[in-house]
């Protein structure tokens, strides 16, 4: 398939620009909304509903899981749905038809059991989808920038999911069905700040490296899945974003970057830490109250910097190689998704059969040595990771480089404004350099007469008549 553009105006060589600072804060922002809003019905389940005979929380990780594989399997297809309106549309009406559906549930209860499989089947594909449009946004950052980001939603979002603990449900209410519109816009409005970056669905990644990343993110999902329902203090119950070794690995990364700059190793920090945090999660016998607590808390560690690996190896990748985020965010939170929620039945199952507690801490420990040996046999060593540094600067542009520049933002902007394909706008960046229809055909290998049909077709988008009034309108784009 052709090269997709992606949305945004922000440019890439001026490091980090006021637009990139909002796009930041929208996105910090929108995941704390839909975090918060999955802890109210699903994950923490912070709203008072009738009991069910089956988990919603479970339901919920399962059609998560298949809307992370849909988006994966209509990567070849779509490419990018950041800069389609369509995608937000759905989500927004997915989420909302899960709040009403689950809140229904609580004046209905003769019909809660069909009301909460609905809402948490509808839920769940909507925060799958709002994930990976969030997945995108970030992808339109620079690595470096990305990382920063998703330290900071890390951060930020417990300060501001942490007061609806204390909410009624009137209060609850309010907030869901509002956050079901608010989250997918806020992310909308947020790439609209960024610079555009092309990308091509059959573009070439590091396949052993991401099939490394992958494997360590799911074994530690299905290990803490696997352990949730054992936890005596349920510290996952609200999600791991919230739990205080999340919280604390964000920032020691986050610190360390400030500090040291690209001299700071974030593979130095994994695996001095991560080793360390597995073993303490995966052996702690969580009978006693106090070592049930360290062990919780290395968890938590543990699942944040295998998630902030996560982070920076797949937006170097799409980065670099102008991957779709689609393909890679689809195919690794897809695969997670259902180790957890096969890890978390597997529990339960076991649980069922009536087997003791030491009987399931001898299963737990063969998950505690494959998730441990991952951590030492599969972790990425400093030449996956080092990468990142090197968009922290880059060279100025000459002047020449830099209209260039100018017309290509130019063309990308048009071409979300007034949906583009592809072809058009690369076409139209030539108009705008001032190439007449044979220089066009030659440089991109077309006919002559092709080059006239999307000519046209790119004056009747653009409402315009002629190649003056098109470049006064890519002006205005600026």
């Amino acid at each position: 398939m052709e090269a997709e553009i992606r949305t945004g105006a922000a440019m890439r060589d001026t490091g980090v620009s006021f637009g990139t600072c909002r796009t930041i804060a929208l996105l910090v922002v929108a995941y704390a909304l839909f975090h918060g809003w999955a802890d109210i019905f699903f994950i923490g389940e912070l709203i008072d509903l009738p009991d069910m005979t089956y988990s919603s929380h479970q339901i919920f990780i399962l059609f998560r899981t298949l809307g992370f594989f849909v988006c994966f399997a209509l990567s070849d297809r779509l490419t990018t749905i950041a800069n389609r309106l369509v995608p937000y549309l759905v989500c927004a009406a997915l989420m909302v038809m899960a709040a009403v559906l689950m809140l229904a549930s609580a004046y209905i209860p003769e019909a809660a059991f069909f009301l909460r499989f609905g809402g948490a089947s509808l839920g769940g594909m909507g925060i799958g989808v709002v994930s990976m449009l969030w997945f995108e946004s970030i992808t339109l950052l620079k690595p470096l920038t990305a990382l920063i980001c998703y330290l900071l939603s890390a951060l930020v979002a417990p300060s501001l999911i942490s007061p609806l603990y204390a909410a009624g449900f009137e209060a609850l209410a309010v907030y869901g069905l509002t956050v079901s519109v608010l989250a997918p816009f806020a992310i909308k409005l947020g790439v609209r700040f960024v610079d555009a970056r092309r990308v091509d669905s059959k573009s070439r990644v590091n396949g052993p490296l991401l099939a490394r990343m992958i494997a360590l993110l799911s074994l530690f999902g299905f290990a803490l899945a696997f352990r949730e329902p054992m936890m005596g203090n349920q510290m996952f119950s609200s999600g791991s974003y919230t739990a205080v070794g999340s919280l604390a690995m964000a920032l020691i990364v986050l610190v360390g970057m400030a500090i040291g700059g690209s001299r700071f190793r974030v593979s130095f920090v994994c695996r001095i830490l991560l080793p360390l945090t597995a073993v303490a999660f995966l052996l702690l016998p969580t009978r006693f109250p106090l070592m049930g607590l360290v062990s919780d808390t290395c968890g938590s560690a543990c699942d944040e910097l295998v998630k902030i690996l996560c982070i920076i190896v797949l937006t170097h990748q799409c980065w670099r190689n102008d991957a779709s985020a689609l393909r890679l965010f689809g195919l690794a939170y897809g695969v997670h998704g259902a180790l957890v929620f096969l890890g978390g039945q597997t529990s339960l199952a076991l649980m069922a059969q009536g087997l003791s507690e030491t009987d399931i801490s001898a299963w737990f420990n063969i998950i505690a040595a494959l998730a441990i040996a991952a951590t030492i046999f599969i972790l990425p060593d400093d030449r996956d990771l080092a990468p990142i540094s090197l968009y922290s600067e880059e060279p100025a542009l000459s002047a020449e480089g830099q209209d260039a520049l100018d017309e290509a933002r130019a063309a990308r902007a048009l071409g979300l404004r007034f949906g583009l394909t592809a072809r058009e706008v690369e076409i139209l960046e030539l108009i705008l350099r001032g190439r007449g229809i044979d220089d066009i055909a030659a440089e991109l290998v077309i006919a002559r007469e092709t080059v006239r049909t999307h000519r046209r077709n790119i004056f009747l988008k653009c409402e315009v008549h002629s190649e003056e009034e098109l470049k006064r309108e890519a002006e205005n784009c600026f």
